[in-house]
């Protein structure tokens, strides 16, 4: 009894084994032409298939919009004569269009199939099928298979970005493109444009502006943009004027904090920032007086900005008069 129990199992699990995976390759049906659909991406894979009662036509389109079956806003969806395909749900092939889904939605009897590979190209996002749809009519009569092909064509399509002043105007000397590497929602900031504005003498006002386009399809097929175009607010960059020169004025003290008298040091700065005084900006104005510094290694960081001024507004450099055999 146990002998004859496990052999109808295995029975079972090989007819369901082989009925499975002959699901996907079986044109044996009288009156049914199997129908593959493949697509070349660096080779040619499989898309789905169709199993067309005799002497019915379908076109087989994909169509970038919505559909519930996918993670996306918008993808490339199944479409049967004209009619997008609602999905079932995953089976071991893939996305189900099993009847009656395709027969509901055609409104041609027998009419089953499913689409294989959804995640790589049914909601493919960087390319689109060429052609858009493929016919196929199968013979009146009989059964066999025939095989439909699509091809990636690769985004080619760009965007044209312009530019306009403070009071509206546009100028007409700029304007740049940008090449989207997808479909769907991308954005347009100031890390976009700025390099291209710097290279032509301009900047934007405000720095901060961005713009969020949507990459599409028509219903004809063809990539549309929406918004058609984005403008930019700039102005000619301002050139800001050299800092005129600026004096810092350095004194000395005796070990004590005495300040000494006639003793004093003008160090001119060019530029706005921070900077170093230490022993070799002043050792040889003290050399020429007859000082050196004690202890030998001193220094200060003052920053200055023209508008501020100096911070701090002096230094103090502790210094000994030069005896018989001292260095400096």
């Amino acid at each position: 009894m146990k002998k004859r129990l496990v052999s109808l199992l295995l029975a079972v699990c090989m007819l369901f084994c082989v009925s499975s995976v002959a699901f996907a390759y079986d044109y044996s049906i009288d009156g049914s032409y199997q129908v593959e659909y493949r697509i070349n991406d660096n080779g040619y894979k499989t898309l789905g298939y169709l199993w067309v009662p005799c002497g019915q036509t379908v076109t087989v389109e994909y169509k970038w919009t919505t559909s519930p079956a996918y993670p996306y806003e918008y993808a490339w969806v199944l479409h049967v004569n004209g009619v997008k395909i609602p999905s079932r749900g995953l089976n071991q092939y893939g996305w189900q269009y099993a009847s009656p889904s395709l027969e509901e939605a055609t409104g041609i009897e027998g009419l089953t199939g499913f689409d294989i590979v959804p995640a790589q190209y049914a909601v493919i996002r960087n390319g689109k099928p060429n052609p858009l749809s493929v016919d196929y009519t199968a013979p009146a009569t009989g059964n066999g298979s025939a095989t439909k092909y699509f091809s990636l064509r690769q985004l080619s399509s760009t965007f044209s970005v312009y530019f306009e002043d403070e009071d509206g105007n546009r100028i007409e000397s700029l304007s740049c493109s940008y090449r989207p590497i997808s479909y769907g929602e991308f954005t347009l900031d100031a890390d976009d444009v700025q390099a291209y504005l710097a290279e032509n003498g301009y900047e934007l006002v405000p720095p901060e502006q961005s713009h969020t386009v949507n990459y599409g399809v028509d219903a004809s097929g063809n990539d549309v943009f929406e918004p058609s175009e984005v403008v930019f607010t700039v102005r000619p960059i301002q050139e800001q004027p050299d800092p005129e020169p600026a004096e810092f004025n350095v004194k000395f003290a005796d070990q004590d904090g005495n300040p000494i008298e006639g003793l004093s040091y003008t160090h001119t700065v060019y530029s706005e920032g921070e900077f170093t005084l230490d022993k070799d900006d002043v050792r040889v104005y003290l050399a020429e007086n007859g000082y050196i510094l004690e202890p030998q290694e001193q220094s200060y960081t003052v920053n200055y900005s023209s508008q501020d001024g100096f911070n701090p507004s002096e230094v103090t450099f502790t210094v000994k008069p030069v005896t018989i055999g001292g260095f400096f």
